[in-house]
């Protein structure tokens, strides 16, 4: 559930802020692979200072 709740999460910033993955990535310092595999698969295989980081970024953006 967490899984989803990371991708509806990232889903719903990138529509409210207009944003791409790419555009995400690059803000956030995250790779857009990562992104996409948060998006699609969930944080399997992501250290969690990368969804600490991502998090992080959309609580203060």
């Amino acid at each position: 559930m967490l899984n989803q709740n990371i991708a509806d999460l990232i889903i719903n910033y990138e529509l409210q802020h207009n944003l791409t993955d790419n555009t995400l990535a690059f803000k956030s310092h995250i790779s857009v692979e990562k992104i996409h595999q948060l998006k699609t698969t969930g944080n399997k295989n992501i250290s969690d200072d990368d969804i600490n980081r991502i998090l992080q970024y959309i609580e203060k953006n």
